[in-house]
């Protein structure tokens, strides 16, 4: 992970009790957005390489007359 990726974040919220549990509803659920996007980012990167693994076999492949 890069240091954007792992620096901590401190938020200070005030307000009555309804506007925080609601900004914090909010918050959780950016954190939650932002950890599958990039998981989906992840499983994405994973299948590509694999598509450019297999693609460098077969063209060895072809290229050899196999």
């Amino acid at each position: 992970a890069s240091e954007s990726e792992t620096i901590d974040r401190l938020f200070t919220i005030k307000g009555t009790a309804e506007c925080n549990e609601r900004a914090l509803y909010l918050l959780y659920g950016q954190l939650e957005a932002e950890r599958e996007r990039r998981l989906a980012n992840a499983r994405l990167m994973a299948t590509l390489e694999s598509i450019n693994e297999q693609a460098i076999v077969d063209e060895r492949q072809t290229a050899s007359g196999i």
